[in-house]
């Protein structure tokens, strides 16, 4: 497609983004690419990274397209641009992606996705053990520490059924 938007973010975010932009841009049906190829907002593009290709994306703001409105400052293309979005908070991300990359490799990964994603106590604790694993030092601590109080509090039926689950939450938690 011709004329694409320059993209905005932190330099992580644009070279991630370009790259996500690029390999969505050629499977989205094209009625979608008309309403999405003037994003320029970078985070936009990384947020919607999972479900661009099968045609599903949240609808960019306004802000976020070539030629829209203002920028709302609380966003985070407003304090990217501000320069306010921490450099860890950018490595943070793409320690998560790089992650997300490895699960996928693995054959079960999208089946225990979809497992955790039932069960919404699941889903918080693999949330916190994913962040956990992240992140380094205190914070590393603290998150792995909640997973494994909510995994440990977790009810003893739910824990029975979803025993396979609980295994893999344990693995990422690096525990045995």
């Amino acid at each position: 497609m011709e004329s694409l938007p320059k993209l905005e973010g932190s330099d992580a975010q644009i070279q991630w983004a370009h790259k996500i932009r690029e390999d969505a841009l050629t499977v989205i049906h094209p009625a979608n690419v008309a309403r999405i190829a003037t994003v320029f907002d970078s985070t936009w593009w990384i947020a919607n990274r999972f479900t661009l290709k099968q045609g599903k994306f949240k609808e960019p703001a306004e802000y976020q397209m070539a030629g829209g409105g203002p920028v709302p400052e609380e966003s985070a293309l407003a304090q990217s641009k501000a320069g306010e979005i921490p450099d860890s908070f950018t490595r943070g991300l793409e320690q998560a992606e790089m992650m997300m990359e490895e699960l996928k490799e693995q054959p079960d990964a999208i089946q225990f996705a979809h497992s955790v994603s039932q069960i919404p106590e699941l889903a918080e604790i693999t949330i916190l053990a994913l962040m956990g694993r992240a992140y380094k030092s205190k914070l590393r601590a603290e998150l792995t520490r909640r997973a494994q109080e909510k995994l440990k509090a977790f009810n003893s039926d739910f824990a029975a059924k979803t025993n396979r689950d609980v295994k893999a939450i344990n693995s990422l938690l690096g525990r045995k």
